[in-house]
């Protein structure tokens, strides 16, 4: 597809034992800039009119993702780099961080006078130190992730799942050694403005997990799994999809998984990796 237009309205419905279990990241590969092009969201619809299962796979937790991200309607979600998984409207998992970790992360952050973002399914919370520089990191990358951020509760979460990190003057392995061998950190998938930013999360955790978990609850079997993604945080899922989709300009350790390769959501990379696959055929 090479044009942000609609799909025609005709759909081929496929058997049930044919269906495929899609598992899309959303920064970079859903959507540019918090914004998602219409033909990516017209591919969504058109694969779940067709019979197949479509789910978001995003480090963000639920309460980062806008209206606009989740129009398109999906089966589910996989959240917070693997913490929460949703299926419909049923919580399969939410894994939270335990209490004395959290408190060893934030007094560590404040320290060193991070600006950074904590992360619970229901809300996000920014330390009033941090919020003046978050703001103006946000306002680089989209108005929409401002727009989000300007929202933000003034209540700090408990428990919480993710610290994201926007700007620190330290590195993330740094605050890593100092934290606690409990984290692991992978690259910032919403911003990477800052001197040094990445997200902080329960080590071993990933997207798989919650692939995984979906699969199995549905009863779909791994090679009928198809992942889409673009960063370092993509690779644990595209490494255990039946099919695997890079973005153009990926890692080269997540393309060394790649069964194909598109281009990135300016190019319409998802929609055209949905047409390549069958999964958009028209009657």
């Amino acid at each position: 597809m090479s044009t942000d237009q609609p799909i025609a309205s005709a759909v081929l419905a496929v058997p049930k034992h044919q269906r495929r279990a899609i598992f899309i990241d959303v920064d970079g590969t859903y959507a540019y800039r918090s914004r998602v092009p219409e033909a990516h969201a017209q591919a969504v619809r058109t694969a779940r009119a067709n019979g197949h299962l479509v789910f978001l796979s995003t480090g963000r937790p639920p309460s980062m993702l806008s209206d606009h991200m989740l129009a398109a309607g999906f089966d589910g979600l996989v959240a917070s780099a693997g913490a929460y998984v949703r299926l419909d409207d049923a919580v399969l998992t939410n894994r939270t961080l335990e209490q004395s970790l959290a408190q060893r992360i934030t007094t560590v952050l404040d320290h060193h006078g991070v600006c950074y973002l904590l992360e619970s399914p229901e809300t996000l919370f920014i330390p009033d130190h941090a919020r003046p520089r978050l703001l103006a990191i946000a306002e680089q990358d989209s108005p929409e992730l401002k727009a989000q951020l300007l929202k933000v509760s003034a209540s700090r979460p408990d428990p919480w799942s993710k610290a994201c990190v926007f700007d620190s003057a330290v590195s993330m392995q740094c605050l890593l050694d100092e934290i606690g061998p409990e984290l692991d950190s992978v690259a910032n998938s919403v911003s990477s403005t800052g001197r040094h930013s990445g997200e902080l999360f329960a080590r071993g955790l990933s997207k798989a997990d919650g692939m995984e978990l979906v699969l199995e609850q549905l009863d779909i079997a791994v090679e009928q799994s198809i992942a889409i993604g673009d960063g370092h945080n993509d690779i644990e899922m595209l490494a255990l999809a039946g099919t695997a989709v890079a973005i153009d300009g990926a890692p080269a350790s997540l393309l060394a998984h790649a069964d194909l390769t598109v281009p990135n959501p300016e190019g319409l990379g998802l929609a055209r990796a949905f047409d390549s696959l069958g999964l958009t055929e028209t009657a």
